[in-house]
């Protein structure tokens, strides 16, 4: 799981854990390639391949906007999705008829 950021400073969220959403998302990323690249395929977390896969996966994203992406992966059960703003998010078909989410600040 991994936030990467896009080419319009946007973020990004991959939580393909699952293999069967890492496939869908090599399949979006037209990278089929990266489909065996996966730790239950025996790709290690914190290998270098891995370290190696997560710049892959940095430079491809960082390639295009929030938006490109979004709309790429808008059909995909691949567990990937744009990092939305509160206001986007408040905005989200989800949160409809509920209650506004209130901003709060960690002290």
């Amino acid at each position: 799981y991994n936030l990467y950021a896009t080419a319009d400073g946007r973020h990004l969220a991959v939580g393909a854990l699952e293999h069967k959403f890492w496939k869908v998302a090599c399949e979006v990323f037209e990278r089929p390639d990266w489909v065996s690249r996966h730790w239950q395929r025996g790709a290690f977390p914190g290998s270098p391949d891995a370290a190696a896969l997560k710049a892959e996966v940095a430079a491809l994203v960082a390639s295009q906007p929030l938006a490109y992406w979004a709309h790429k992966f808008e059909a995909a059960d691949a567990c990937v999705t744009p990092v939305l703003t509160l206001d986007e998010a408040q905005a989200h078909p989800l949160f409809a008829g509920g209650q506004p989410v209130q901003p709060w600040t960690l002290i």
